[in-house]
């Protein structure tokens, strides 16, 4: 992931000017490198446009209709209010929930975390390892990638892509993979771990292979 490189640099550049917060709630906070904070929240503000944001041991808070580049945290949440539009979304140790209208540009990235999309476009993959995924109502254009971490697709969700679950530990235990009633996958459901497979009979999913495939 991208983020350990540019929140390291991040770190070294705030702890040098003594500088900790940069809150651009309200305009004429935030510089042309983004928004940076360390051991704070950071909110970027509504319907404004904003750059990249970044956040180490402090929550991220996307205000309704706000536009921004790469959101990245370590140690923190990601909030995106309703119609939020942003590049893509990189976090270890946090949770990323979205409301209704969401739009991200590119991939959503997390280590150690639950993901949940709420009436979200995702036009790149979603990669996860540990946490949980819970896509509700929401279109995926790429990928799911995914090691530790339990998966639920509910309402009209639709994967265009390939869903993948796998794990080098062939001793690891089941994780569930729910798949609702009007959820879809256009693409593969590769199962290469083990998983305990809830899928509804009127599912719309494409071939299922893999080491554990039923």
């Amino acid at each position: 992931m991208r983020i350990f490189r540019y929140l390291v640099v991040v770190i070294a550049a705030l702890s040098l000017s003594g500088c900790i917060i940069v809150d651009v709630s309200d305009s004429g906070h935030e510089h042309a490198g983004g928004a940076h904070s360390v051991n704070a929240d950071l909110h970027l503000g509504a319907d404004r446009e904003h750059g990249d944001a970044a956040s180490v041991n402090g929550d991220i808070h996307i205000a309704a209709g706000a536009r921004a580049d790469e959101i990245e945290t370590i140690n923190g949440n990601i909030h995106l209010g309703s119609h939020a539009n942003v590049e893509d979304i990189e976090s270890v140790n946090g949770d990323i929930q979205t409301a209704a209208g969401v739009h991200i540009r590119d991939d959503v990235e997390s280590v150690n975390g639950r993901v949940a999309l709420v009436q979200t476009t995702v036009a790149g993959d979603i990669e996860l390892v540990n946490g949980s995924l819970s896509l509700n109502d929401t279109t995926v254009h790429g990928d799911i990638e995914l090691s530790n971490a339990p998966l639920t697709l509910s309402g009209s969700t639709l994967v265009h892509g390939d869903v993948i679950l796998r794990n080098t530990d062939r001793n690891s235990p089941p994780v569930r993979v729910t798949i609702g009633p009007q959820a879809s996958i256009r693409g593969m459901l590769l199962l290469d771990r083990p998983v305990q497979l809830e899928l509804d009979p009127s599912a719309q999913i494409g071939q299922v292979s893999g080491r554990f495939a039923p």
